[in-house]
């Protein structure tokens, strides 16, 4: 989602009204002041829309902006993480900007909460700047679709006796793309148990779900000593691919606030709320840049590993 005019405006204002009179009449690009301002752009999103809240800061050359930490919730919203700061150097002035990306997900009229965000100049003063609340809507797409009888989205995967042409038909009329997908990968694992029944052999047969989890875990900490987040990337998909396979789920085409809000497929009960508390602990070193520790992260992809291991079928251990 690309800037509206509304960030192009904010950013002229900051500039504009940075404050700072130049100390020579000659000297064009003297220091500015330090103004921080949030954007909600748009303010009024659709339920299931993807946004963002934007934080522009801008500084004397030389400072740094702490990155300030999502809300644990609000209202309207799930907050789904926040991206790695930009940095724009100006003469005479840094822009700093951060995102906070935000799922919509209940109608009607909020508030996104005042907060502060810490600037530490060279020295290593620090300074808070305020951030105003922000209000925001959240409206029904059904007004768009009045022929539409039942709510959208995906409620349960489909089963493999429906997971046949018709899935593939209804969900790129409705869902879209992602059931398609969930629908074609039933379709052929249905296909190639009818192949080997037959007796013909699969050429495109795959390892065991939890071997295919476990090669991926090793290769995620490969990537430990060269790039926390890519390492924490690798195991997130490593994850929703097992679940997906090992339970039939679709847990690779949703977020991690739809699966917890989901009910879990058939064999998978006892073991969701830990996925979803594992989803939750890799999200958090995905979308918060270099924060994690490197220990802490091997031990939560000892975790993910233990995960599968513990959920393996009695003829996987034989």
């Amino acid at each position: 989602m690309t800037r509206g005019p509304g960030v192009a405006l904010l950013c002229a204002g900051l500039v504009a009204c940075s404050g700072a009179e130049p100390l020579d009449p000659v000297e064009p690009t003297a220091p500015a002041g330090t103004r921080a301002a949030l954007v909600f752009e748009p303010p009024r999103v659709a339920v299931g829309e993807v946004t963002r809240v934007e934080i522009a800061v801008t500084t004397p050359p030389g400072h740094r902006v702490r990155p300030p930490a999502p809300p644990d919730s609000v209202d309207g919203v799930w907050v789904i993480g926040i991206e790695p700061p930009q940095l724009d150097k100006q003469p005479g002035r840094w822009v700093h900007r951060m995102q906070v990306r935000l799922r919509a997900r209940e109608v009607g009229s909020f508030r996104w909460p005042a907060s502060r965000v810490a600037v530490e100049a060279p020295d290593g003063q620090v300074r808070e700047i305020e951030l105003e609340e922000r209000p925001f809507q959240v409206v029904s797409v059904f007004p768009e679709f009045p022929q539409q009888l039942t709510p959208f989205g995906l409620e349960a995967p489909p089963t493999r006796e429906d997971a046949g042409v018709p899935a593939l038909v209804a969900g790129a009329a409705g869902a879209g793309l992602a059931l398609a997908g969930v629908a074609a990968v039933a379709l052929v694992r249905r296909r190639r148990a009818q192949s080997l029944r037959a007796g013909a052999p699969s050429r495109s047969a795959l390892p065991p779900s939890w071997e295919e989890a476990q090669r991926a875990l090793d290769s995620a900490r490969a990537e430990l000593d060269s790039d926390l987040v890519a390492a924490a990337d690798s195991a997130s998909a490593a994850l929703r691919r097992y679940v997906t396979r090992r339970f039939g789920s679709d847990a690779v085409v949703r977020t991690t606030e739809e699966l917890a809000a989901a009910r879990p497929p058939r064999g998978a009960r006892s073991r969701w709320p830990t996925f979803i508390e594992l989803l939750q602990r890799l999200d958090a070193a995905r979308f918060r840049g270099n924060a994690v520790e490197r220990a802490a992260l091997a031990t939560l992809l000892d975790d993910v590993g233990g995960f599968v291991l513990d959920s393996i079928p009695p003829e996987g251990l034989r």
